[in-house]
Parts: C-alpha cells; structure tokens; sequence
C-alpha cells in the first residue's frame, strides 16, 4: 500500500503542474469531466482483459491519480456558478455521503464475490462499466449546464 500511494501521489502531482490546466484548456470542462469516467471503462477493459495483479495495480494507480489531479479540479470547478449554501451543503452530502456510500457498495460487491478471482474480475468488471456509464451520463449533464 505504501507503494500505491507513493506511485500514486506522484503522478498525480506531476499531472497537477503540467497536465490539469492544459487538459481543461484545450478540452473544456464538458470533455474534462466525460473524460474520467470513459477513462474508468478502459482501465476496467484492461483489467478484464489482463487479470493480472500488477495489471489491477498499475489500473488502480492511473485512476485514483487522475480522480486526485483532474476529476476533482473539474468537480470544483462545477461549483463556481453556486451560492455558498448550496455549494455548502452539496460538497458536504457528496464528500460525505457518496463517497462513503460508493466504497461501501464496493466492498458489499468485493466481500459477496471474494471467493472466486475470476468473479471478482468479471462480475465486479461489469458492475464498474454500468456505473461508470452512469458517471459519463451524469457528467455530460453536468457539464452542459455548467456551459
């Protein structure tokens, strides 16, 4: 875990000097924020197709830096056009709420299909591609009323 976080934080650092301005310059915030999730589905593709652990690994890592270095800035950023009380309270319920209750959900999904690799892998696989197809639908709402 040491090593995850380490590889982790430092890409994430070296994508926030160099690549996150860049990225919602040249895409906008729209293609930024779809971007994530679609990104989601090809590293699940990858897993699935290699289920390796130091495939997982590596997935695992390029995600949870991107999450850090640009979905969040963009995420932030949809806040701008709100007043304080609503950006208050919905940072507060997502920050709270959804993220406690996303990881609940996966380790409800990772306990139930713990017993088989292979299961985890396909089944968990499948799980992630519809909510991250949710994730693209939600952000390409986002991101036309934010523009």
């Amino acid at each position: 875990m040491g090593l995850f976080g380490q590889v982790t934080n430092g890409i994430s650092f070296l994508f926030s000097l160099t690549g996150t301005s860049f990225v919602i310059r040249r895409l906008g915030l729209y293609r930024s924020l779809v971007a994530f999730p679609l990104l989601c589905m090809g590293a699940i593709a990858v897993a699935m197709l290699m289920p390796d652990l130091w495939v997982v690994f590596a997935c695992m890592m390029f995600l949870k830096a991107l999450s850090y270095s640009l979905n969040n800035p963009c995420k932030e950023m949809l806040y701008q056009p709100t007043n304080t009380a609503v950006k208050f309270k919905s940072k507060s319920w997502i920050d709270i709420f959804g993220q406690r209750g996303a990881k609940a959900a996966g380790s409800v999904v990772t306990n139930a299909l713990s017993d088989s690799v292979r299961s985890l892998v396909f089944y968990g696989g499948l799980i992630s591609v519809f909510i991250s197809a949710f994730l693209v639908w939600v952000a390409a709402w986002m991101g036309t009323r934010f523009e």
